[in-house]
């Protein structure tokens, strides 16, 4: 089966998009080409140890149908989840791997202390 016409067109936009990062992150002394760039260079900053075990509550789904916005999977009704101060919930390990990398919630970027602070 042939591939839609606008095929070619996208993959020429993601590589000129591609390109342009490269730029970019050569421009400011960064090697694209390392296989994982540090944390800080992406501009995210890790919460601090004491905020992820001070702020994370311990609660139960309530409702079906809800998911885990970390990893999309379902979470099942008296499934255990941690609620940040915002009150959005998540996976315990979803929501600490991801505050390892950001101190701010993936829904509303609420803000959890760091140790740059």
């Amino acid at each position: 089966m042939e591939s839609p016409h606008y095929f070619p067109a996208l993959m020429m936009l993601s590589d000129d998009r591609h390109s342009l990062v490269e730029e970019f992150l050569l421009e400011f002394g960064i090697d694209p080409a390392a296989e994982a760039a540090p944390i800080q260079y992406l501009g995210m900053i890790p919460a601090s140890d004491e905020a992820v075990q001070t702020s994370l509550q311990k609660c139960r789904v309530v409702t079906e149908n809800e998911c885990c916005s970390i990893c999309l999977e379902e979470m099942n009704v008296n499934d255990e989840c941690h609620k940040m101060p915002c009150n959005h919930a998540f996976h315990h390990t979803c929501i600490l791997t991801w505050l390892r990398t950001s101190h701010v919630c993936p829904l509303c970027r609420f803000p959890l202390q760091t140790n740059k602070e």
